[in-house]
């Protein structure tokens, strides 16, 4: 089943074709194999063999082995353990010689309904997707960290520009109850869960816009019932989808975690080259270490970039009128000791392109609905094009970095009659990100590729250097909730914020708490317009962006936490060698249970109370608190809290604002 989705983005319209990504169920005339191991739910196995009808029969069997036998096909499955993890592999082979073709094959779990409390992943587009909701309603949904509450039904695409193959739904904690997903990388799914009766049946199917053919077929379904915390466990799959896949990527460098400036939410397409190099001193003045010159830099403004039928996007060349000399302005930048980052729409060409008129015309990827704007990644010369073209970005604009935009508009399937790959649409996807990052990179070694969900995942995780979430600029809790599911499969890149912006009215306890969840969230990103804004915005950014400097071990590398009175709303805690920072979104929340002593504890409110009942432990017997304001200045002088072992203690701290607690 195809979904098309439309997203309005602070007056970006972008058609989302199914996210790369259509709905789909085994349908076979197969019958399923139930997997013979002790100590796992109900699964089922189900293998669509191109509508051939197909009965196994068990050939032998041990403790962690099984193999069945059906009309020339052998499926052999091996089960092990890892960690918290059951690993069940499957192979799937032809025992005549003959090629396998394998239109689809499906997991089928039911487990019971008493327990279970909610879907907590895959939420990575109902949160992102938030701003559809924004526009519709005028304000933004009461959201939690979880999709939703079972027994609710959901479905999912999971292909390489949406979602990764993985459900994980919760009890009443947020502890795991069920954790369960495919492994290889690239390969289209499907994702559902529908209550039955007194149980709820989970589905992960497994479909390529082309059949899954060649001498064997392997897949490895994990399975994980420990009562973990969800993150925990979330973050433990991701880490066993790395190495299954052999994932490999360098280092981004450390001009990476540089706080950036986006132009997009504060002047939308509207920017000059003029007013390019104003915004960038007074950013450099604030504490700012990178410049994004997103959307409008080479196509026409009031959205040229998504205009299809008339536009000229896809050239990459500046314009002339607004950006004169845009090598020029981004050398200045450099001069002024600031990093300079390109937005592009890598697949997307307007017609009136010089690359679309004279190149890439026939390049298109069609659909049901007729010729679409992006280049289909499976036509071959796709991949050499991109990396060709971002190379010559790269060395005429001398630019740091490319900001990769609308790739999960991307359809799944393409039905033009032009040369494919004999390759599935994700691999290619993903194969075409990295064309673009060893375009960037021949040129610039340090250059980044950055990419927003949906199509920055786990998938596409081995093609990127900085990951961030979608568009919820103005509301700093959506963007938290998407950061926390994105910090679970980010290790070894960069998480960064969405840029963040504000009202111009707004008091400094609000500005404090967008501050304070930023410098939380991963690399801080901001769009305000700081050159009109007041002046008290541009001292709580500057505080701000100084205390991201002081306290960035921590902040980008410290364990990551999850606690609190609503796991659904959780607070978050991120440990250093010799401090931790806690960030408190529940006022309800009393109890801080730090991983061992530490002489330090930065407590964030983002609250709605300017007092915070706290038992830390341990604790030590007597503490030394200072409260700071939302522009980090003293809020009175310190105290002294005597600190029993078995109660809580008072401590003021300003909403938008800190207090340091140092620990005898």
């Amino acid at each position: 089943m195809c979904t098309n989705q439309t997203t309005v983005t602070a007056g970006r319209l972008f058609l989302i074709l199914g996210l790369i990504g259509f709905l789909h169920t085994v349908s076979s005339p197969c019958p399923a194999v139930e997997l013979p191991f002790k100590g796992l739910p109900s699964v089922d196995l189900n293998f669509d063999f191109d509508g051939k009808p197909v009965e196994w029969k068990l050939d032998r069997k041990s403790d962690t082995e099984a193999r069945y036998l059906a009309d020339g096909c052998a499926l052999t499955l091996r089960s092990t353990e890892e960690g918290a993890y059951r690993l069940l592999r499957f192979t799937v082979e032809p025992t005549q010689g003959d090629k396998l073709t394998v239109r689809s094959y499906e997991a089928k779990v039911t487990l019971p309904l008493a327990g279970l409390h909610a879907v907590t992943v895959p939420s990575t587009r109902i949160i992102a997707h938030t701003l559809v909701y924004y526009h519709e309603h005028k304000k933004w949904p009461d959201m939690r960290v979880y999709r939703c509450l079972i027994p609710q039904a959901f479905k999912e695409s999971a292909n390489s520009n949406c979602e990764v193959p993985f459900i994980l739904l919760t009890g009443s904690r947020g502890e795991n109850k069920i954790a369960v997903g495919w492994t290889v990388a690239d390969r289209g799914a499907a994702l559902t869960g529908d209550p039955d009766g007194q149980n709820y049946v989970l589905r992960l199917s497994r479909k390529d816009d082309m059949p899954l053919s060649g001498n064997k077929l392997e897949d490895c379904l994990v399975i994980s019932t420990k009562d973990d915390g969800w993150w925990d466990t979330t973050r433990a799959y991701a880490k066993l989808f790395d190495r299954l896949n052999a994932r490999q990527w360098s280092s981004p460098p450390a001009w990476s975690l540089e706080p950036v400036f986006c132009t997009w939410y504060c002047y939308l397409d509207h920017i000059d080259q003029a007013g390019m190099l104003k915004i960038a001193r007074k950013c450099k003045e604030l504490g700012f270490g990178t410049i994004l010159i997103d959307a409008g830099w080479d196509c026409r403004p009031d959205g040229g970039y998504a205009d299809f039928k008339k536009g000229i996007l896809g050239d990459f060349q500046a314009m002339p009128d607004r950006f004169p000399d845009l090598p020029a302005a981004v050398k200045q930048m450099h001069d002024m000791g600031l990093y300079v980052e390109l937005w592009s729409a890598p697949f997307w060409q307007g017609r009136e392109s010089k690359a679309y008129r004279e190149r890439t015309r026939d390049w298109h990827a069609q659909t049901a609905e007729g010729e679409n704007q992006s280049l289909c990644p499976r036509y071959p010369e796709t991949r050499s094009y991109l990396k060709e073209r971002f190379a010559w970005v790269a060395r005429t604009y001398g630019i740091d970095g490319m900001w990769l935009d609308a790739a999960d508009s991307v359809p799944p399937q393409c039905t033009a009659s032009h040369k494919h790959l004999d390759q599935p649409m994700g691999q290619a996807f993903t194969d075409c990100l990295a064309a673009i990052r060893d375009g960037l990179r021949s040129v610039n070694p340090q250059a980044v590729t950055e990419a927003r969900v949906l199509h920055a995942n786990l998938h596409t995780k081995r093609a990127l250097s900085v990951v961030q979430p979608s568009d919820a600029p103005e509301s700093f809790e959506v963007l938290r909730l998407a950061g926390i599911h994105i910090r679970a499969w980010a290790d070894g890149i960069v998480l960064k914020n969405d840029p963040m912006f504000w009202p111009k009215d707004a008091d400094a306890t609000t500005v404090g708490k967008f501050l304070a969840t930023m410098v939380c969230n991963g690399v801080p990103a901001l769009s305000v317009d700081y050159l009109t804004a007041p002046e008290e915005h541009c001292k709580l950014t500057a505080a701000w962006l100084a205390f991201y400097r002081q306290h960035m071990p921590t902040l980008l590398r410290g364990e990551f936490r999850l606690f609190g009175a609503d796991y659904g709303i959780p607070d978050m805690m991120l440990v250093g060698k010799e401090e931790t920072v806690v960030y408190l979104r529940n006022s309800q929340t009393s109890d801080v249970v730090l991983p061992r002593h530490l002489p330090k504890v930065i407590l964030l409110n983002c609250t709605d109370k300017d007092t915070l009942r706290l038992w830390i432990t341990p604790s030590g017997a007597r503490q030394r608190v200072q409260s700071y304001r939302p522009d980090w200045t003293e809020a009175g002088p310190p105290v002294t809290i005597e600190a029993g072992l078995d109660t809580a203690a008072s401590y003021a701290v300003p909403q938008g604002g800190a207090a340091v607690v140092r620990i005898e």
